[in-house]
């Protein structure tokens, strides 16, 4: 089986999802080709060339026209037999795809990864998220995406048993730590960047944007700072908001209590380091790292507009209102980070059973792509 992924960019939780499909799929007889207007990562393409697949290089229509991006697209279509295309660009954007591709190929569906429609406002607004669920509609085969919030979003309401959600998954070997190797890891952690036993630490991961909410985060400093709290902030992650955020930290006069660590690829280095998770994002699809975290064993604090599917539901997540006094975000941490760990076994279980792994998102992708399957819901 060969099978086309479109994305628009590199980078991100779409390009995570291909990557981990195309691990966990490399001996089952299945392909993926890619097209993609960005440059891939070394890591990202070797994956893609170890199963037989190819990546190309798309031309944006609204740059080149019409015509250009149909001759380049329609390429790459007589390369291969497709027998599906899987297309991460939602809405107006995908007509172009389905329009050239309808002739090659049976069995075109999108992917929901995102929930910011649902946030949107306005007249305009809500009507241009209604023409893009009526589209989405139209031109996919099965209502295809990481979870129910995002499918909603993206398709409109739809029944919960036309679902077809392909779980973002973790490799089980990165983050499954024993207590062993946790409590050596939060020891040398800790060492590391100078923190005793007394000092609170929470996290937060996630680029550097507007709809992660750093400035949030940056409120906490401030009642840590005010109330003079024995507690310390990393915020893991890079992008275009950096700047703002770190003249904030100056101006606030809250050096001492946060600190930017930039880019982390392998996250579960510095998890022990943390008591609790901090997640006060706007919108979310599915947030990985929240699974991420609770594998790793760090309870997660998630702001109310995030999907409980990521929640092992032990005790190890709550949720708060972006309204709520910060005062209440903090309790609530401190109070999470009192949680008992879950056993490795425990943890190991939850993810297996809610098909978090590589291995069994990937089973539940190959049984959909099969046809064996039409619907799923995360447990």
């Amino acid at each position: 089986m060969r099978v086309l992924h479109i994305m628009s960019g590199f980078g991100g939780g779409i390009s995570s999802f291909i990557y981990n499909k195309a691990i966990a799929l490399n001996d089952k007889n299945i392909v993926f080709d890619v097209a993609t207007y960005d440059e891939c990562s070394t890591l990202f393409t070797d994956a893609i060339h170890s199963m037989g697949g190819q990546i190309y290089r798309l031309e944006n229509p609204k740059k080149v026209g019409w015509r250009k991006f149909k001759t380049t697209f329609e390429k790459i279509l007589n390369e291969h037999d497709y027998q599906a295309i899987h297309c991460h660009i939602t809405g107006y954007r995908a007509l172009a795809y389905f329009l050239v591709s309808r002739h090659y190929v049976k069995r075109f569906f999108l992917h929901a990864h995102m929930t910011k429609a649902l946030h949107v406002t306005g007249f305009k607004q809500k009507l241009l998220r209604k023409l893009d669920q009526t589209i989405n509609k139209f031109i996919t085969d099965s209502y295809v995406g990481c979870g129910r919030l995002a499918n909603i979003a993206i398709y409109g309401p739809i029944p919960v048993e036309q679902m077809m959600v392909i779980p973002n998954s973790i490799s089980t070997e990165r983050y499954l730590l024993s207590d062993d190797e946790f409590e050596q890891r939060r020891n040398l952690l800790r060492t590391q960047y100078g923190l005793d036993d007394q000092t609170f630490v929470i996290g937060q991961i996630g680029r550097l944007h507007k709809v992660k909410n750093q400035e949030h985060t940056l409120r906490l400093a401030e009642y840590i700072r005010k109330h003079q709290l024995k507690a310390k902030i990393f915020i893991i992650g890079s992008g275009a908001d950096f700047e703002s955020l770190n003249q904030l930290v100056a101006t606030k006069d809250l050096k001492d209590y946060v600190t930017f660590l930039g880019r982390i690829d392998k996250t579960e280095t510095v998890m022990p380091m943390l008591d609790v998770l901090i997640m006060p994002s706007l919108y979310e699809g599915l947030p990985t790292v929240v699974v991420e975290a609770q594998t790793v064993g760090i309870p997660c604090l998630m702001s109310d507009t995030i999907t409980d599917e990521v929640d092992f539901d032990k005790g190890q997540v709550d949720y708060l209102s972006l309204n709520e006094p910060i005062a209440n975000w903090y309790q609530s941490l401190k109070s999470l980070s009192q949680v008992p760990r879950l056993s490795k076994n425990e943890r190991e279980q939850i993810l297996f059973e809610r098909g978090f792994t590589n291995e069994q998102s990937a089973q539940i992708y190959l049984d959909f792509l099969n046809q064996k399957i039409n619907s799923y819901l995360i447990k």
